[in-house]
């Protein structure tokens, strides 16, 4: 977002919302902090830059959901995880994700 102007995985996700009759919650997630780029660094250190880094919004809305988790591009999974980790730790969440695409390493 801070480098497009947009949120690509957003945009998918809310094209996805509408052809499956679901909401999207494109804020339901949120960043404790800035990361830096994972696009130079190998499979340990995606995953400890991004280790803790996402938090739920809003319990009440989420839990008990069964939340289909959208993103651009997949690589090692360390982002999707360390999203789908905060998601989860709410009381009867279910995560299933989809990405547009995937990066052979």
């Amino acid at each position: 977002m801070r480098f497009r102007g947009y949120n690509q995985a957003a945009s998918f996700g809310k094209g996805l919302a509408e052809v499956m009759g679901i909401q999207q919650l494109a804020d339901a997630l949120q960043r404790k902090r800035n990361t830096v780029s994972q696009t130079s660094k190998h499979r340990l250190e995606r995953a400890a830059n991004v280790a803790n880094v996402f938090e739920a919004l809003d319990e009440n809305i989420l839990k008990g959901k069964k939340i289909l988790l959208v993103d651009d591009v997949i690589t090692t999974g360390s982002t999707l995880i360390a999203a789908a980790e905060a998601l989860l730790k709410l009381p009867g969440v279910q995560v299933s994700i989809v990405t547009i695409a995937f990066a052979r390493l």
